[in-house]
């Protein structure tokens, strides 16, 4: 991938981050402060700051052979990034948001769809925790 692109792709990714926390926020603002959501928003929030350190890093022209194979893992990584944050974006506005969007529709629609925002939230932790280290690899 040419690094213009993995830039732009990386722009879009962070984007979309930023709109998932403020999704996420809303759902505990009416959830009163569940635990878990602050713990999902954090845990996005530290997959945010390690995309922008990889923006900001990918923007250095480095024609390094040596570290090819770890940005095309950087390079996966983002987008798996991308797609789990795009499910949980989906799962957000389809089925816990929903066209209700009442106090009562939004509780009952975590109880039913928690178990798969934990498990979201535990592959973005694994993603984020693979991005570090590819990260490691590429600025060492």
């Amino acid at each position: 991938m040419d690094p213009l692109a993995f830039t732009a792709s990386l722009i879009a990714v962070i984007g979309l981050v930023g709109k998932t926390v403020t999704a996420i926020a809303k759902i505990r603002a009416m959830l009163q402060s569940k635990d878990e959501l602050s713990a999902l928003i954090n845990e996005i929030t530290d997959l945010q700051a390690i995309l922008t350190t990889i923006a900001h890093i990918s923007q250095e022209e480095d024609h390094n052979d040596q570290h090819l194979g770890p940005k095309k893992a950087l390079a996966s990584h983002v987008q798996r990034a991308k797609d789990k944050i795009l499910e949980l974006q989906e799962l957000i506005a389809y089925r816990l948001l929903g066209a209700d969007g009442s106090v009562k529709a939004v509780r009952l629609a975590w109880l039913r769809e928690k178990h798969v925002v934990l498990r979201l939230q535990s592959e973005l932790k694994s993603i984020r925790w693979n991005l570090a280290t590819s990260l490691g690899m590429v600025t060492s």
